[in-house]
């Protein structure tokens, strides 16, 4: 047998034709000219610019609609004035590309239908142009691997779907009162007086009332308050609940998050976790090694382990994820019969994205559905003590500077594990 081949077919070789509807474009455009009022309303609210084919075309529009915003009738002499002279006429005379627009009007009924048409143009436009690309990068491929190709295709897909997606309709004041009493029977029929699901925390329930299925809850704090034993802490108690959770941390491997879980469930600090020896008991004078860890410290982690094997949290460490690449691992886990029901990222600011997909994390809480910040006096009143804060004031008895270090101790036994 000879040698086998394998033969590429290049990409460019085949002639394309782009989508287009020029024939809807000049059809909307010349109901436009003949009744602006009433056509405009049936195509401002979706149709932009950028959706028409033709440059010319796509001018003409963007002036009716500057014209309609500013509440004056776009008619043919207005738009011929405003192409006159413009770059996009190709050697179009302006008066004459008018009057053929104004012939293409078939009906003003049917604008929407135009609209629509000219819409999904636009879309096979774009889905052609992006499965071009990338069917390029894997012919060519610059360093990306098959999982970001993934990830570019199904971020531009995304896109798509949000720029051809018409706006929400309008709801009236009863309809929007009857969502809200239709939630309140729902929480009623789940037996919980929640209107979303639990934190798992009662104290954080009762001031949220639960977290919301379209909500976005932010948790901030200074550094060591415990921001991702909350985070973590929030993730694991809403999947023993049966919601499956998908929880990220940037700076985090997958077995220092089992151990503060499995830490957690033993009532132990993480460090026995890792060395297999107890620090709650001095280490041996002699030797300098501590104690190894009873058999039943052994057993109750083992007993975690276990208790954990039917709960849904799943753990993302990738470092520097992507916007794109977290849209898309949780939009498959969402497509999953078990669903998704709460994403902890842990945290945002190590996240990574291109411009316009992730700003700075100060900028949202102008998103956020809910803010909130931890605070642990604990971790103060350790720094107060063991720093200047002890030291005897000036004009100070010894029984009242006694007294205040009795007091400091007190407020730290107090505050030890909470927040």
């Amino acid at each position: 047998m000879g040698d086998a081949h394998i033969i590429v077919h290049g990409l460019g070789a085949a002639p394309f034709t782009e989508p287009e509807n020029v024939r809807a474009e000049c059809a909307l455009l010349g109901a436009i000219l003949t009744n602006g009022r009433r056509v405009m309303p049936m195509v401002e609210e979706y149709l932009r610019p950028e959706h028409f084919y033709d440059p010319l075309n796509r001018v003409i529009y963007e002036a009716t609609l500057q014209m309609h915003g500013r509440g004056i009738e776009p008619n043919p002499l207005l738009i011929r004035d405003r192409i006159g002279g413009h770059d996009v006429l190709m050697g179009r005379v302006p008066a004459e590309y008018i009057a053929q627009i104004m012939l293409a009007m078939v009906g003003i009924a049917n604008a929407g239908e135009y609209g629509r048409a000219i819409l999904d143009a636009w879309t096979r436009r774009q889905l052609r142009t992006m499965c071009l690309d990338v069917s390029r990068l894997c012919l060519n491929p610059t360093g990306q691997t098959g999982e970001d190709l993934v990830e570019q295709l199904e971020s531009g897909l995304l896109d798509i779907a949000q720029n051809m997606r018409e706006s929400l309709p309008n709801l009236t004041i009863a309809e929007a009162i009857a969502q809200a009493i239709a939630c309140g029977r729902d929480a009623l029929a789940r037996g919980s007086a929640l209107a979303g699901l639990s934190w798992g925390y009662p104290a954080l329930d009762r001031m949220t009332g639960g977290l919301l299925a379209e909500g976005l809850y932010l948790l901030g704090a200074r550094p060591a308050m415990g921001k991702t034993a909350l985070g973590l802490g929030i993730a694991m108690r809403v999947a023993a609940r049966g919601e499956r959770v998908l929880f990220w941390s940037g700076e985090m491997a997958a077995r220092q998050l089992g151990a503060r879980t499995g830490a957690a469930w033993a009532g132990l600090s993480t460090l026995p976790v890792f060395s297999g020896r107890r620090y709650n008991i001095p280490e041996d004078v002699e030797t300098g090694m501590r104690v190894d860890m009873a058999p039943w410290q052994w057993d109750d982690l083992t007993e975690g382990e276990r208790q954990a094997e039917g709960v849904p949290l799943e753990l993302d460490t990738r470092s520097g994820l992507t916007v794109a690449g977290l849209r898309s691992r949780a939009r498959r886990m969402k497509r999953n019969p078990a669903g998704l029901g709460l994403i902890v990222l842990d945290y945002v600011g190590l996240m990574q994205g291109s411009e316009a997909d992730l700003r700075d994390s100060g900028g949202l809480e102008q998103d956020a559905d809910m803010v909130a910040f931890l605070y642990r006096d604990h971790y103060y009143l350790a720094k107060e003590a063991s720093g200047d804060g002890l030291q005897k004031r000036e004009r100070q008895t010894d029984e009242q500077f006694a007294n205040r270090c009795s007091d400091l101790q007190f407020r730290m036994r107090e505050a030890v594990g909470k927040a």
